[in-house]
């Protein structure tokens, strides 16, 4: 399979023949994040936000990866699953943007969010895109397409690779890096 991969495709061109399930994980993410900060808006948070909550790299990593395990599930379920994670993880994000400041200083807020952030957030957005790809193979073969292809799987096995290494670092950086970012932004 990775020879086929090497051979056949370039990995941007599997990622731009997927753009359509990415498009829809992020729209679902970031209409969520409104809602998280919709909900937070009105007193009704669904996070609590600690002052100082360290772990180890290992531990975000499985909880990381436990949660797109969820979000690959949706391979099978027809992005149930991808999309209640999706779901689940912009209230959360929208809750956490809303609340940090209120809570902690914009820089200390923003050093608690943002290291970590940048990988971690495309990585949940990847791996929904993922379990977004069965349903899009289904509606191709009602169509009169292909059911399930060579370039299908790849770019699912593409999708995976690359959230689980933007995950892995996201959860280094978060118990490396953001304890540190958050000691230089605390006064």
């Amino acid at each position: 399979m990775l020879n086929y991969i090497k051979a056949k495709f370039r990995y941007r061109d599997i990622l731009y023949s997927n753009i359509s399930c990415i498009i829809s994980a992020l729209i679902v993410f970031v209409a969520s994040a409104i809602v998280g900060i919709i909900i937070a808006a009105y007193n009704l948070p669904l996070v609590i936000l600690h002052k100082d909550t360290y772990a180890s790299s290992g531990y975000f990593i499985i909880h990381n990866l436990r949660a797109l395990v969820l979000a690959y599930m949706g391979f099978l379920s027809f992005g149930v699953t991808s999309f209640y994670l999706l779901v689940l993880d912009g209230i959360v994000t929208g809750n956490i943007l809303f609340l940090g400041p209120k809570y902690f200083s914009v820089a200390n807020a923003a050093a608690r969010f943002l290291p970590h952030s940048v990988f971690e957030i495309p990585g949940i957005i990847l791996a929904g895109a993922a379990g977004f790809k069965m349903p899009q193979v289904l509606i191709r073969h009602l169509r009169g397409g292909d059911f399930l292809t060579k370039h299908d799987i790849c770019g699912y096995l593409v999708m995976v690779v690359i959230s689980v290494t933007l995950i892995v670092v996201a959860g280094f950086i978060e118990a490396d890096v953001t304890p540190f970012a958050i000691r230089l932004a605390s006064p």
